[in-house]
């Protein structure tokens, strides 16, 4: 155990190195984030740690040179349990300190069914502001093989956006409520890493009070689509063929 004691102070030099080296890049303005498991706070635990102040002083060292920490929680199936499992990192970073979950949904996995996975990643973004996801691909799976089949929502607006499908594959509508006097750019994948391509683009022409647009969407030939939707001030964007 003291090897691992020891591997932990060379962790934390790496983490000095590089906001030293960013600084001295002329990056001083780039944060440094940093992934950690849940039960390196046990005392002595599986590190070797000699007293909770040798713990405490470890931590709070790190969390003056990288920007947060997120800590891995990838056994636990409740909210309860990752309250639990990670109240002394929460308490000791001062809202630096967020919680990681895995998607990994069905029999035999961490959550029996997407519901359950949901409704702990939503409780954890209202206790402490956000969730960490680990990853994409786990989710993405879990969502397509037992997510709801008719309904999603399309994040970052103030006023969300909603994505619902209709019972067919082939299409559906985005129906977005839009701030008066704005431009939405409407972008359509059938995957995310083959980049977006623009559909649409709807400026809201109320005066007053929210303007409710509802835009027909296609699949093709896929299963499914991401969407991207942007918005701007329209006073902002020069007519097109300028």
């Amino acid at each position: 155990m003291t090897d691992k004691r020891a591997f932990l102070d060379n962790l934390l030099d790496a983490y000095i190195d590089i906001r030293a080296a960013l600084d001295a890049g002329s990056y001083p303005g780039l944060p440094i984030y940093a992934d950690i498991p849940f039960t390196w706070d046990k005392i002595p635990g599986s590190i070797g740690w000699t007293s909770p102040t040798d713990r405490n002083d470890w931590l709070n060292a790190v969390l003056t040179v990288v920007d947060g920490l997120t800590i891995m929680t990838f056994s636990k199936d409740s909210f309860a349990a990752l309250e639990t499992a990670t109240d002394y990192e929460r308490t000791m970073g001062s809202g630096n300190v967020h919680v990681a979950i895995q998607p990994k949904v069905g029999p035999g996995k961490i959550w029996p069914t997407y519901p359950a996975f949901e409704s702990s990643m939503i409780a954890l973004e209202t206790g402490h502001g956000e969730a960490h996801i680990e990853n994409y691909a786990f989710w993405r799976h879990a969502y397509e093989d037992f997510g709801p089949t008719i309904g999603t929502t399309l994040p970052g607006l103030d006023a969300l956006p909603e994505l619902v499908s209709n019972q067919s594959i082939t299409g559906g509508v985005i129906i977005l409520t839009g701030t008066p006097g704005y431009l939405y750019t409407i972008k359509q994948s059938e995957h995310p890493s083959t980049g977006f391509q623009e559909i649409a683009r709807v400026t809201t022409r109320s005066t007053e009070g929210k303007e409710v647009i509802e835009l027909d969407i296609y699949y093709g030939d896929a299963e499914h689509g991401f969407w991207i939707v942007t918005e701007e001030p329209a006073e902002n964007v020069l007519p097109q063929g300028r």
